[in-house]
């Protein structure tokens, strides 16, 4: 059961990597700390007045991005076009069987609980 005012967010898995980030002509070099196909957390000294987006710049490709939230140097992102799924397993670091065998995991660990 789903109580009211609570929004679903899909899992993001850690991810350690610097990145450059446009904003308008503004570039900004942060670090991602977390990531799903749907959306990132990002670490870094942000000067920005909120909603807005920025690009995360990665593998010569452009993602654009819509800032939802910003709080003592961090900011929450929501990419308006899903990360392809081989873009998504490159900026964590992952094989596709990395990817397959970890979700396994986390499914046999709820049963267990």
């Amino acid at each position: 059961m789903m109580r009211s005012g609570v929004k679903y967010r899909p899992p993001r898995r850690p991810a350690h990597v610097g990145l450059e980030f446009e904003h308008g002509d503004e570039v900004v070099w942060a670090r991602l700390r977390d990531l799903s196909r749907f959306g990132a957390r990002v670490d870094g000294n942000f000067n920005f007045a909120g909603p807005d987006t920025l690009a995360l710049k990665f593998g010569g490709r452009r993602y654009v991005a819509e800032i939802v939230w910003l709080r003592f140097g961090s900011i929450g992102l929501k990419f308006l076009k899903p990360l392809d799924k081989k873009t998504y397993m490159k900026l964590l670091g992952l094989s596709p069987g990395q990817l397959k065998s970890s979700a396994q995991d986390k499914k046999r660990r709820h049963v267990q609980a």
